[in-house]
């Protein structure tokens, strides 16, 4: 699995990296409209005719089978399909533009032959990002970016067809976050993000007065048994002692 996580990372900065011609910067949404999410697994149909196309084919590795394919028109380059974890078939489709640029990128994360994550470039950045977290190929996340950094994503937390959640980000940083309360497939009210954090960042543990010291409240010899000597644990903390070693 390790080697596929690395291929399935090689594959996605690969297509950043095709990003870096001039890029073109995408407005970002001013008003969300309600939209209903398509039941249907999204993708396109890999039952391709690649009758008379070029096909180049690279085998990194010397085992007889491809990693990558490209297939080529007259007019250029129109799709590469490469093999991540090399089991002979393709998880991740690149397709092409006119310009020889990527317009397009499917990528199979848990290897069932179907996409769960698309990838949309114009002039060669990315743009948006839809994903399918529940790997049944329906649209529960879509992503949109602005100069290669994240402004939105939206959510259908509930997969009932309908986003639900919308995380708005400046400069790559969460800023705020939107819900839908009434249903209606719209922005409802928005909360900032670091009201959100707050609760979320746990409450660091006290840290016990190095050896020696005088903590708050007393001495050590008032606090303490006699000479510095620890002191034996309480009945809850030994219990907590004992359960710890048996799970260890």
């Amino acid at each position: 699995m390790a080697t596929a996580a690395r291929w399935v990372a090689t594959g996605l900065a690969v297509a950043a990296a095709s990003g870096c011609a001039p890029r073109r910067t995408m407005e970002r949404p001013a008003e969300l409209e309600p939209e209903r999410l398509t039941t249907a697994r999204f993708g396109r149909d890999h039952d391709f005719n690649d009758a008379g196309k070029q096909v180049s084919a690279v085998d990194s590795d010397g085992d007889g089978r491809a990693e990558v394919r490209r297939i080529s028109g007259a007019a250029g380059p129109e799709r590469e399909e490469w093999d991540l974890n090399g089991d002979g078939r393709a998880e991740l489709w690149r397709y092409f533009g006119a310009d020889g640029q990527p317009v397009e990128e499917e990528v199979d994360a848990d290897y069932d032959g179907r996409p769960d994550i698309i990838s949309y470039f114009e002039g060669g950045a990315l743009v948006r990002r839809e994903q399918s977290n529940n790997f049944v190929g329906t649209l529960t996340t879509r992503k949109h970016y602005q100069d290669g950094v994240v402004v939105l994503v939206e959510q259908d937390t509930d997969e009932d067809g309908a986003f639900d959640t919308w995380e708005h980000y400046e400069a790559g940083k969460l800023t705020t976050i939107g819900r839908d309360a009434n249903g209606d497939g719209k922005e409802d009210a928005r909360t900032p993000a670091s009201e959100r954090l707050a609760g979320m960042v746990p409450t660091p543990p006290a840290q016990p007065a190095p050896a020696g010291d005088t903590p708050a409240g007393g001495t050590p010899e008032a606090d303490g048994p006699a000479g510095g000597a620890p002191a034996a644990p309480s009945g809850a903390d030994k219990a907590g002692g004992d359960a710890g070693g048996e799970e260890g």
